[in-house]
């Protein structure tokens, strides 16, 4: 090697911290604005799940038939579909 040629060593001192550049900070605002517009997409395509379903409330009111009367959660899950938990036919069931 020339005497010019030498390799310098790195500067390893804890002096300066190393700072994010400035491309990494562009992706970073990017992606957390690309993030909210996608949310705001979905919710206008698939709609957003601020409703009543996501609050645990209830949506529908059955009524049957026999006279019963009430919501989803009390119906009756069998083989045959839902049943009314009063009479346990399914035919008569309506959403009210």
């Amino acid at each position: 090697m020339a005497e010019g040629d030498t390799l310098s060593e790195p500067d390893d001192s804890p002096k300066q911290a190393a700072k994010p550049s400035a491309l990494l900070q562009n992706l970073a605002r990017i992606a957390t604005q690309a993030s909210g517009a996608h949310r705001k997409y979905q919710n206008a395509r698939y709609g957003s799940s601020l409703g009543s379903a996501s609050a645990g409330k209830r949506l529908t009111v059955w009524t049957c038939g026999c006279g019963w009367t009430g919501a989803a959660q009390e119906l009756r899950v069998s083989a045959a579909g839902l049943s009314c938990p009063s009479c346990q036919e399914p035919e008569g069931l309506r959403a009210a």
